[in-house]
C-alpha cells in the first residue's frame, strides 16, 4: 500500500519538474552569448516567445515610437541567408535534373460546447499563426541567388515576386483535403445523398477553371515580354539620360516609354479579364454550393414527403458546406497565382539553364580559380601538334586543352578562324597569325571592319564557326572601349575586391596618368565614381579601366580602343610608360593586343593585324610595314594638346539641384512614413477615376449584402416549416438562387471594374506621371540618384500597381464590406453581442494604429530595399564581358555584394510579413474571445435568443474568423502594394522641376541666333549635414553650402555662323558650358540667351529639341526602326517648301553620302528593327552625323522648328581618317551657314574646320583667337 500511495506523489513531483523544465526553456538566454547581436532575435526566442510572436513585441515598440531604417532592422536567420540557401538550390536542382519524370440540452454539455470553442478557436489561432509563418520563411527561401550572371531585369523582379505570390497558397493546395473528406462525410449524416453538391459545384467550377488557367499561362508570358520589352528601353534610356536631353529627343523617348506602356496594357488587360472570370469561380464554390445542397435536400424532402428542415440542421449543414467551400474557393483562386508563377520560374529555369556560346575555356574557367587557369585551345576537330607541350584532355566534346607548362613562345596562336555574331555570317574570315610573348600587337582597319569582333572571338564571346584559336593562358585582362565600372570608390574600380599591394598600386596609377586626377578629387582614390562612373569625365573612366586591367597581372590584355577619349599629351604619356623601353608593360612581359588607330602606339608596335572591310585579317610583324598602314588609319598628324585629359565631361554630372536636396525630401518622407499619408487613397483613386472608384465600393456592398442575406433567407425559410400557410419550398429556392446571381454578378462587375477599368486608367496616368517629372527635371537632379532607385518606379512600382494592387484591392474591400454586414447581422441576431462589437471595433482599432506605425515603414524599406539589389545586377550585365574574360575569380566581388545586398533586401519583406502574421493572430484570439462570449450567453440565457437566431449569429462568426483572417491577409498586401503609390505621389510632388517647365517658344522671339553667356556661374552645391531629422531642422537643411566652382562669371558672345572649337585641361568647364546651353546644369547666377532669348525662361525640353547636337558618346534606341532613330521628332510633310522627296528618300541621300546604306540594307533597311550590338562604335557615330543631318534638313523645311545651332563632341574618335575626313567634309556642306560649338582635345582638322578657339581653365575663359594663332602659343 505504501508503494501504492507513493504514485500520486512521484506523479506530482515529475509534473513539477516537467513544468520547471518548460519554465527554464521559456526564459530567454541571450545574455549568455558573446555576440548575440548578429543572431536574428528570433533564434534566441524560447518556444512560447516563437509561437505567439513575442519577439516582434520590441520591433513594433520601435516602429511606434521612431522610424526604423535598415541598420536598425534585426538580421535574418542564418537559414534563411543567400550563402546557406545557394548550395540548397544547387543540390535541388541537381537531383531534379536526375530524378525520372512520372435536442435535450443540459447546463454540463453546455459548459463542454463552451470549453470546445475555446480549445477550437484558439488552437486555430495558434497553429493558423504559426503555418503561416512557416510558409512566409518558405517563400523567402524561394529567393535565394542562382547562378545569374546575365539577362533581364524582368526575371529579377516581376518573375520572382509573382513566384513568390503563386507559392503563398502551395500548402493550401493539399492541405485542404483532409478538412473536405471529414466535412462531406458530417454532412452526409444531416443532409443524405445531397451532402455531394458541395463537391459537385466546385468539381464544375475547377473544370471551367483548368482552360481558363491554361490561358492565363499563356496571357502571362505574352504580357512578361511586353513588360520585358519596355523595362529594358527605359532602362536604356535612364542611363543616357544625359545624351538623351542633348540630342533633343526626351519627348520622343518619353512617349515611346508611354506607347510601350499602353502596348503592354492590352495583353494584361486579357490577363485580367481572366482573372475576374477565376475570382467569380472561385466564389461560386461558396456561394452556389449552399443553393445546390438545399436544392437537393429540399427534391429529397418532396420525394419522402418529409417537412423537416428545422434551423439546427439548416445551420449546422450551412456551417458544413462553408468548411467544404472555403479551401476549395482558395484551391480555385490559388490555381492561375499558381500558374503564373510556374510561368515565370519556367522563365527563370530556362534563363539559368540557357546555354551561352562560351564552350569549354569558360566551362572550365567556371570551375578554376583566376590564379590556376592556364591554357585553353579550341575548334571543331583541333589538332594542333604542340612539339614543346603535353597536352592533357580537359573537354573532349568541344576539343579544349590545356597544360601547366610555358615553355611555348607564342601566347596566341589562331589558324585558320572564322568569327561572327551570326551562325551564317562571319565577321572575321580565315585570320591565320601567331603573337609571341610579351609582344605589343596593333589591330588597325577602317570603320565596321570587325577590330571589336576579333577581340570577342578570341574570348570566345562571338559564335565561332571554323578554325583554331589557342591561348597560352587563361588569364586576360579585357579592357572595353566603353568603360565599364561599378559604384564604388575608384581604389574599388581598380582593385576589384583583390588584396591592395601598395607599391604595384602607386605604379598603376602613375602609368595611367590618374595622380594629378586624383590630387584635384575629393579623397582621392576613395572618392565614388557614381552611376557607370558619371562623376568622371570620360578620359578618366578610361584610364581606370585600363588601370584595372593592368593592376590584375595577367599575362594576356585585350585592349579596345582604350585612349579613345584621352587627350594627345596624356595619351603620349601613358603609351611612353606602358610600352616604351622599360614600361610597365615590356618589364612584366605581358601580351597585349590592342584596337587602335594611335600613331604613337603603332610606332611601339612588335606586330600589326590589319583587317580589310571584307573582314580578312592580314599580319605583319615589321614596325615599319605598320608605319605604312597608318594610311587608312586615323592619324594625329598636327596634333597639339593642351593638358587635357579629354577631359571637357569633367563634373558636370554632379548634383547641383535647385530646389530641395534628394536628402530633404527623404527627411520629409521619414518623417510621414509611420503615421502613414490616407492621401494615398484619394490620390489612387484620382487615378482609377472617381466615378469608377465609386461605382466599385458600391458593388462590393450590393456583393457583401447578396451574400449575406442568403443566410437570413434560410432562418427564414427554416421558421416557416413550421407555420401551415407559407409558401412553397420553391418560392424560397428561387429568391435564393436570385440572391445567388446577383452576389456573383456583382461580384464579377466589382472584379472588371477595379481589374480593367480602373487599372487600365491608372497604369497609363501613374506611368505617364512618372515620365513627366523624370522629363521635367534637372539631370543634374538624378546624376546622385542610385540608377535601380529611378528604374524601380517604372519597374517594381508599375508591377504592384498592375498586377499585385488590383487584386488586394478587390479581395480587400469585398472581405471589409463582407465582416461589416457580418457584424451587423451578429449584432441583430444575438442582442447581447451588439455591446460587445463596439469595444471588439475599439481593440481593433488601437490594434491596427500601433501595427501599422511599424508596417508601413517595413513596407516602404522593402521597395527601398530592392534598390541596391537591382543596381548591383545591372552593373553585372553591363561588365558581363570584362567578369567572363577576367574568369570567375574575378567576379566574386561582385557576387559577394549582391549576396549582401539580397540578404539586406529580404531583411525588411520577412518582418513585414511576419509582423502581419502577430496580426492575424491577435484578431483570431479576438474572434475566439466573440465566438466565446457568444456560446457562454447562448448557455447561459437560453430562453432570450431563439435558435434560429443563434444559428444565424454562429454561421456568421464561424465564417467572420475566416473573412476577418482574409480581410488582414489582402489589407496587408493592399497596404504593400499601395507603397508604390504612395513613392509615386511623393516622387512626383517633390522631384524639383527645371525652371521654365510648360513655357513654350514663339517663333520670331530671336533675331539673330547669336549666343550669348552673361556673368554665367554655375556651382556643384551639397547640402548642409543635420544631426537630426526633424521638422524643425528641414527649412535648415534646405541651405545649401557652396561647393565646386565649375564656370566663374563667364563672358561669352558667339555670332551666328561662327565656328569655334572649345579645349582646355581636365575640370576646366568644357562639359559644363555646354550643359549649360542646353540647361542640362542650372545657373546658379547670370543669363544666356540666343538672339533675343533668354533660354532659362523657356521649358528645357524646347530648348534641347531647337539644338542640334552630336555627342561622342552615340545612342540608339533598340527595337524601333532605324528610320524612327534616324528621325525622332515625328512625321515629315514632303510638300513643304524646299523639299520635294520624301523623308525616306532624304535618310538614304545621308545614309549614302556616310557610306552606310549597304550597312543598312542588309540589316533590314530603314523599316528594319535596329540593334546597336550590330554595328560597331564607329558606324554607330556615323549613324549620328546622320541623325544631326536629317534633323538640320527638317529644320531647314520648318526654319521655325529649331535653330541653326550645331554642338559637337569629340565626334571622330572612333572613326579612322578616311572616315573621319568624309565626316568633316559632311559637316562643312550640311552645316556651312551653322554656328558650330566642337569640344576638342584632339587638333587634327580644326585649322581647315574652325574659325575661332577657345582655351578654358577653371571655369574661364583664358584665351580666346583663330586656332592658328592659339596652337602656335600653346
Amino acid at each position: 500500500m505504501k508503494g501504492v500511495s507513493a504514485i500520486p506523489i512521484v506523479y506530482s513531483i515529475s509534473i513539477l519538474l516537467q513544468a520547471f523544465v518548460l519554465i527554464v526553456e521559456n526564459v530567454e538566454k541571450s545574455r549568455l552569448l558573446f555576440d548575440s547581436g548578429r543572431y536574428s532575435p528570433e533564434e534566441l526566442a524560447s518556444p512560447l516567445a516563437r509561437l505567439i510572436f513575442g519577439w516582434l513585441v520590441p520591433l513594433l515598440r520601435l516602429g511606434y515610437d521612431t522610424i526604423l531604417s535598415m541598420a536598425t532592422l534585426t538580421p535574418l536567420s542564418e537559414d534563411l541567408k543567400s550563402r546557406q540557401l545557394e548550395p540548397k538550390l544547387r543540390q535541388s536542382m541537381n537531383l531534379l535534373r536526375r530524378a525520372p519524370i512520372h435536442d435535450e440540452r443540459s447546463v454540463n454539455k453546455g459548459n463542454l460546447l463552451v470549453t470546445a470553442f475555446v480549445i477550437t478557436f484558439v488552437g486555430y489561432a495558434l497553429s493558423s499563426a504559426f503555418y503561416w509563418h512557416l510558409t512566409n520563411r518558405l517563400m523567402m527561401m524561394s529567393t535565394a541567388p542562382g547562378s545569374l550572371d546575365t539577362g533581364s531585369l524582368t526575371l529579377m523582379t516581376v518573375d520572382v515576386e509573382k513566384v513568390m505570390l503563386g507559392f503563398e497558397d502551395l500548402h493550401e493546395l493539399w492541405a485542404s483535403t483532409a478538412q473536405i473528406a471529414i466535412a462531406i462525410y458530417v454532412l452526409a449524416s444531416y443532409m443524405s445523398w445531397a451532402c455531394v453538391a458541395p463537391v459537385i459545384v466546385p468539381i464544375v467550377c475547377v473544370a471551367v477553371t483548368v482552360p481558363v488557367t491554361q490561358r492565363i499561362g499563356s496571357a502571362q508570358g505574352t504580357w512578361n515580354a511586353a513588360v520585358e520589352k519596355r523595362v529594358n528601353a527605359t532602362s536604356a534610356v535612364l542611363g543616357n539620360l544625359k545624351e538623351v536631353r542633348i540630342l533633343g529627343i526626351g519627348g520622343y523617348a518619353s512617349s515611346l516609354l508611354q506607347r510601350l506602356r499602353v502596348k503592354e496594357i492590352t495583353p494584361s488587360t486579357h490577363f485580367r479579364r481572366l482573372m475576374a472570370a477565376i475570382i467569380v469561380l472561385s466564389q461560386g464554390t461558396i456561394v452556389l454550393g449552399p443553393f445546390v445542397t438545399f436544392a437537393l435536400y429540399a427534391i429529397i424532402l418532396r420525394i419522402n414527403d418529409d417537412s423537416n428542415f428545422t434551423a439546427s440542421k439548416a445551420f449546422t449543414s450551412l456551417s458544413l458546406i462553408n468548411i467544404i467551400a472555403a479551401p476549395i474557393s482558395v484551391l480555385i483562386q490559388s490555381l492561375p497565382s499558381f500558374a503564373a508563377g510556374l510561368s515565370s520560374l519556367s522563365r527563370i529555369e530556362n534563363f539559368v539553364s540557357s546555354t551561352t556560346p562560351l564552350d569549354g575555356k569558360r566551362l572550365q574557367d567556371e570551375k578554376m580559380s583566376l590564379n590556376k587557369r592556364c591554357v585553353y585551345l579550341r575548334g571543331p576537330g583541333a589538332d594542333l601538334s604542340m612539339e614543346d607541350q603535353e597536352l592533357d584532355r580537359l573537354e573532349p566534346s568541344i576539343s579544349s586543352y590545356y597544360t601547366s607548362q610555358r615553355t611555348f613562345e607564342n601566347s596566341i596562336i589562331v589558324r585558320q578562324a572564322k568569327f561572327g555574331w551570326k551562325a551564317d555570317s562571319d565577321v572575321i574570315n580565315s585570320c591565320n597569325f601567331e603573337i609571341q610573348d610579351g609582344a605589343l600587337t596593333v589591330i588597325m582597319g577602317p570603320v565596321g571592319c570587325g577590330k571589336s569582333t576579333l577581340l570577342y572571338g578570341l574570348l570566345n564571346f562571338v559564335r565561332y564557326n571554323s578554325g583554331q584559336v589557342w591561348l597560352k593562358h587563361r588569364n586576360v585582362s579585357l579592357c572595353e572601349q566603353t568603360p565599364w565600372l561599378v559604384s564604388g570608390s575608384i581604389r574599388h574600380n581598380i582593385t576589384c575586391g583583390a588584396a591592395l599591394n601598395q607599391h604595384w598600386y602607386d605604379q598603376v596609377l602613375n602609368a595611367c596618368a590618374l595622380v594629378q586626377d586624383l590630387d584635384h578629387l575629393s579623397g582621392r582614390d576613395m572618392h565614388e565614381v557614381g552611376n557607370e562612373g558619371n562623376s568622371l569625365s570620360g578620359g578618366q573612366r578610361q584610364r581606370i579601366a585600363l588601370a584595372r586591367a593592368i593592376y590584375a597581372q595577367n599575362p594576356i590584355l585585350f585592349l579596345d580602343n582604350p585612349l579613345s577619349g584621352v587627350d594627345h599629351s596624356t595619351s603620349q604619356y601613358i603609351v611612353q610608360t606602358l610600352f616604351g623601353d622599360g614600361g610597365l608593360l615590356r618589364s612584366g612581359n605581358i601580351t597585349v593586343l590592342i584596337t587602335t588607330d594611335c600613331r604613337d602606339i603603332i610606332a611601339q608596335a612588335d606586330n600589326a593585324l590589319i583587317i580589310d572591310q571584307e573582314g580578312t585579317v592580314t599580319a605583319t610583324v615589321e614596325p615599319s610595314s605598320a608605319e605604312n598602314i597608318i594610311m587608312v588609319t586615323s592619324t594625329t598628324e598636327g596634333d597639339v594638346s593642351v593638358s587635357d585629359n579629354k577631359e571637357g565631361q569633367e563634373h558636370a554630372e554632379h548634383n547641383t539641384s535647385p530646389g530641395p536636396s534628394r536628402e530633404i525630401v527623404e527627411a520629409k518622407a521619414d518623417l510621414r512614413r509611420p503615421t502613414g499619408d490616407w492621401t494615398i487613397y484619394s490620390f489612387y483613386a484620382r487615378a482609377c477615376g472617381q466615378f469608377s472608384a465609386i461605382a466599385f465600393l458600391c458593388l462590393c456592398l450590393s456583393c457583401a449584402f447578396c451574400y449575406q442575406f442568403s443566410t437570413i433567407w434560410v432562418q427564414w425559410w427554416s421558421d416557416a416549416t413550421e407555420d401551415a400557410s407559407r409558401r412553397s419550398d420553391g418560392f424560397y429556392l428561387g429568391i435564393y438562387a436570385l440572391l445567388c446571381a446577383l452576389g456573383l454578378s456583382t461580384l464579377y462587375l466589382a472584379c472588371w471594374t477595379s481589374m480593367v477599368t480602373m487599372v487600365t486608367r491608372s497604369a497609363i496616368k501613374l506611368h505617364l506621371r512618372v515620365l513627366a517629372t523624370v522629363f521635367n527635371a534637372h539631370v543634374s537632379y538624378f546624376s546622385t540618384i542610385d540608377d535601380g532607385i529611378t528604374l524601380n518606379r517604372f519597374n517594381q512600382d508599375m508591377q504592384l500597381v498592375d498586377y499585385s494592387l488590383p487584386l488586394a484591392v478587390v479581395n480587400t474591400f469585398l472581405f471589409a464590406c463582407i465582416c461589416l454586414v457580418q457584424a451587423a447581422v451578429i449584432s441583430a441576431t444575438a442582442n447581447y453581442m451588439a455591446a460587445a462589437i463596439p469595444f471588439c471595433l475599439s481593440v481593433i482599432y488601437f490594434i491596427q494604429r500601433f501595427y501599422l506605425r511599424t508596417s508601413r515603414q517595413l513596407r516602404l524599406l522593402d521597395i527601398e530595399a530592392k534598390a541596391p539589389l537591382y543596381t548591383n545586377f545591372k552593373e553585372t550585365i553591363l561588365g558581363i564581358n570584362t567578369i567572363r574574360a577576367y574568369g570567375r575569380g574575378f567576379g566574386s566581388f561582385l557576387k559577394q555584394k549582391h549576396i549582401q545586398v539580397l540578404d539586406d533586401s529580404q531583411q525588411p519583406i520577412y518582418l513585414l510579413y511576419t509582423v502581419q502574421r502577430w496580426l492575424s493572430l491577435v484578431l483570431d484570439l479576438m474572434v475566439a474571445c466573440l465566438a466565446t462570449l457568444l456560446i457562454v450567453v447562448a448557455v447561459q440565457t437560453r430562453s432570450g435568443t431563439s435558435g434560429s437566431d443563434m444559428g444565424v449569429a454562429l454561421v456568421n462568426l464561424t465564417s467572420f474568423n475566416q473573412y476577418l483572417t482574409m480581410l488582414i491577409r489582402c489589407w496587408a498586401s493592399m497596404e504593400t502594394s499601395l507603397g508604390a503609390i504612395a513613392r509615386i505621389k511623393d516622387f512626383s510632388r517633390d522631384t524639383p522641376v527645371a525652371n521654365g517647365c510648360g513655357h513654350e517658344f514663339h517663333a520670331g522671339y530671336e533675331s539673330d541666333q547669336s549666343v550669348v553667356f552673361k556673368d554665367v556661374t554655375v556651382v556643384y552645391t551639397q547640402p548642409k549635414s543635420s544631426p537630426e531629422d526633424t521638422e524643425d531642422s528641414l527649412e535648415e537643411r534646405g541651405a545649401l553650402s557652396h561647393g565646386h566652382l565649375a564656370l566663374d562669371s563667364m563672358n561669352l558672345s558667339i555670332r551666328p555662323g561662327t565656328k569655334m572649337a572649345i579645349t582646355g585641361r581636365s575640370g576646366s568647364g568644357k562639359s559644363t558650358l555646354v550643359s549649360s546651353l542646353f540647361r542640362i546644369l542650372p545657373l546658379s547666377s547670370g543669363m544666356i540667351s540666343i538672339g533675343d532669348v533668354d533660354i532659362s525662361q523657356l521649358d528645357q525640353q524646347v530648348v534641347q529639341n531647337r539644338l542640334n547636337a552630336i555627342t561622342q558618346n552615340s545612342f540608339f534606341l533598340s527595337d524601333v526602326s532605324l528610320k524612327e532613330n534616324l528621325d525622332p521628332l515625328g512625321p515629315y510633310d514632303q510638300n513643304d517648301a524646299g523639299f520635294s522627296m520624301p523623308i525616306t528618300d532624304i535618310m538614304r541621300e545621308v545614309l549614302v553620302s556616310l557610306q552606310l546604306w549597304t550597312l543598312v540594307e542588309e540589316r533590314g533597311g530603314l523599316e528594319g528593327l535596329f540593334s546597336q550590338s550590330s554595328w560597331s562604335s564607329g558606324q554607330l557615330q556615323l549613324l549620328s552625323v546622320a541623325r544631326a543631318i536629317v534633323k538640320k534638313r527638317r529644320t531647314q523645311c520648318h526654319p521655325d522648328s529649331g535653330w541653326k545651332i550645331l554642338v559637337l563632341d569629340e565626334i571622330t574618335s572612333s572613326l579612322d581618317k578616311a572616315s573621319a575626313r568624309m565626316v568633316r567634309d559632311r559637316i562643312k556642306i550640311e552645316f556651312e551657314d551653322y554656328t558650330i560649338l566642337s569640344i576638342v582635345h584632339k587638333f587634327d582638322g580644326v585649322l581647315e574646320d574652325m574659325d575661332e578657339m577657345i582655351v578654358m581653365d577653371s571655369g574661364k575663359l583664358i584665351r580666346r583667337g583663330p586656332p592658328r594663332e592659339l596652337l602656335r602659343v600653346m
